[in-house]
């Protein structure tokens, strides 16, 4: 799931493989914000985590490190449920075991995507609905394979999100000063 929107929003080639967590290892990418002064970003694909990760179940241990490192969370869920799980679950799981790892990674802002809204029917009316109401970061869905929904909206409210946390790094950019100015 993760895969598809981060070769959407950025370049970077992950590998796959054939479970419901796809991702075999992190994959750094950037991806450009839609700022005047062309901000770029880096994202990481993180393989998602199973129950027990925060306690060396798996390579959660390995992966939690990686997000450690980050500054802002985008959590991929698939909408309609291909893979016939229960994505308001996994959002729990993951929550769980962010906090379960470390108070300071759970403390982090966030955004959550939902996937495959391309493949509307009522499985992903009725996951986006229970992904809403028990997600504490905003919600936002769409398409990775089509490049439709709110994929845009989704990497403005990253850069949003960490202009608020790092704004040394990610300077708001008065656009009508540098017109002045130039």
């Amino acid at each position: 799931v993760c895969v598809c929107v981060c070769v959407c929003v950025c370049v970077c080639v992950s590998q796959i493989g054939h479970y419901s967590f796809t991702t075999l290892r992190p994959h750094i990418g950037t991806v450009e914000a839609n700022d005047y002064a062309m901000t770029k970003m880096t994202m990481a694909d993180i393989p998602g985590l199973i129950e027990g990760a925060s306690q060396g179940r798996g390579l959660g241990h390995n992966f939690l490190r990686h997000i450690e490192r980050t500054k802002v969370l985008l959590f991929i869920l698939d909408g309609a449920a291909t893979d016939m799980r229960e994505p308001s679950l996994d959002l729990i799981t993951l929550l769980n075991e962010i906090k379960l790892y470390s108070n300071d990674l759970a403390s982090k802002p966030g955004v959550v995507f939902i996937n495959k809204e391309d493949l509307d029917s009522d499985v992903f009316q009725e996951n986006e609905r229970k992904i809403r109401d028990l997600s504490p970061y905003p919600v936002l869905r769409g398409s990775a394979k089509n490049n439709t929904g709110e994929i845009q909206q989704t990497i403005d409210a990253v850069h949003a999100l960490l202009k608020q946390v790092d704004p040394e790094k990610f300077p708001t950019y008065d656009y009508e000063q540098h017109l002045r100015t130039s």
